[in-house]
């Protein structure tokens, strides 16, 4: 099982090579889950893309929905709150970065993560993740 965090998930959906790298290391049977906030990250992903001008606004609405088509379940956000809180307090990291590593903790799934900081907690914890690509 995979907890694809939100900056994964703009790299498939781009389809870069980091994005590919990714989707090659996905086995077929293999599952992605992420919190059910996802959806709000990743509409914001989507709407920096276009100020950025990466990708045309009349384009975000598939982009949106690529990325969470991605996903094969959100898991209820309010469920990890009170652990993720706990544990952004004790590594000093924010909540919804923190909720991806909870997430993975509990069901013992590899997280996809772009976001350097987020992939030091998760090996600060004991948690699997992809480790860095290089081209």
């Amino acid at each position: 099982m995979i907890v694809l965090d939100t900056s994964a998930a703009v790299e498939i959906v781009k389809n870069s090579i980091d994005g590919r790298s990714l989707q090659g290391l996905m086995a077929p049977e293999e599952s992605c889950i992420a919190p059910s906030f996802f959806r709000i990250e990743m509409a914001n992903a989507v709407r920096n893309q276009v100020i950025r001008r990466e990708i045309d606004s009349r384009d975000a609405a598939d982009s949106y929905n690529n990325g969470l088509a991605l996903m094969d379940m959100l898991w209820p956000t309010e469920d990890l709150l009170p652990e993720a809180l706990t544990e952004a307090l004790r590594l000093n990291h924010p909540v919804y970065d923190i909720a991806y590593l909870v997430l993975a903790r509990r069901l013992n799934a590899t997280v996809f993560s772009f976001d350097k900081r987020l992939n030091e907690l998760c090996d600060e914890c004991g948690v699997m993740r992809i480790h860095d690509l290089e081209f």
